[in-house]
């Protein structure tokens, strides 16, 4: 149902042409669609929005696809890092309820391991059985 997705995304950035979400959701529906009509068009609006620090929630494996420069990469992986830094600052009082106690064993190091897939996908089924072999 792209199609319709499309659709909708396009109303979307119709009647809010500066929607940076509906906007970068669009254009990432017209590549998986193979829409070219406008391609070059869409993607000269994609690095201004970009450039101008607007970047909508497009993440950097998707960006990865576009013709983006390596300046325009870090703008959107930094701005998805962000984003990422301020959910778990914000969560971290109900996580951590307490203040780990870094220097408790100087002889191991702290890993964090931070995915989307840490579910029932693939990866998430992937990596359980790593992280039994670590040892704690």
């Amino acid at each position: 149902r792209l199609d319709l997705s499309v659709k909708c995304f396009s109303k979307a950035v119709e009647l809010r042409p500066d929607h940076d979400a509906a906007f970068f959701s669009l254009v990432h529906l017209l590549g998986r669609i193979c829409d070219w009509r406008d391609y070059e068009g869409q993607f000269v609006r994609v690095r201004e929005r970009i450039d101008q620090g607007q970047t909508g929630g497009l993440g950097p494996i998707f960006a990865l696809a576009y013709p983006l420069t390596a300046e325009q990469m870090c703008a959107v992986a930094g701005a998805r890092a962000h984003g990422v830094m301020a959910t778990v600052n914000a969560a971290r009082p109900l996580l951590f309820p307490w203040e780990p106690d870094f220097g408790a064993r100087p002889d191991k190091i702290s890993v964090a391991v931070l995915s989307a897939d840490f579910n029932s996908r693939p990866v998430g089924q992937l990596v359980q059985s790593v992280f039994k072999l670590i040892d704690k």
